[in-house]
């Protein structure tokens, strides 16, 4: 199995991991809702948050806009992380720790530029004044 497709895997399942993140937010189980309310989060918050997570999932599915993807679900990881370490949760901060972390590889699959495909630039055009 080539490396390009371990890579493309591993974002796919980034992704997959992200949607039901979202999904799990929209569909808002009691458990979640008196979380956010016990930790003073707004009612709806946990919308924003599905948002996000659909949209960090969306954006790691197609690989020309996969790095959007992993800068998006990178900042959302984070933020869980830390939300998690202030409320004393640490081992599930070690797993969106791990999360986090394999992000790493998987922006090994953002589709390079082809470095012949350059944007042609406009030399200045040099006037003689007499």
């Amino acid at each position: 199995m080539s490396t390009a497709i371990i890579l493309e895997s591993l974002a796919n399942g980034l992704a997959a991991v992200f949607a039901a993140a979202g999904v799990l937010h929209i569909v808002g189980p009691r458990w979640l809702i008196e979380t956010y309310a016990r930790w003073d989060y707004p009612a709806r918050f946990r919308l924003v948050a599905a948002v996000l997570d659909i949209a960090a999932a969306t954006f790691l599915l197609f690989p020309d806009i996969r790095a959007w993807g992993i800068t998006l679900a990178g900042i959302i990881t984070f933020f869980s992380v830390v939300a998690l370490l202030d409320h004393k949760k640490y081992v599930v901060a070690a797993y969106a720790m791990l999360l986090m972390a394999a992000l790493v590889p998987a922006a090994l699959s953002v589709p390079r530029a082809d470095p012949y495909l350059r944007p042609a630039v406009e030399r200045p055009v040099l006037l003689s004044v007499r």
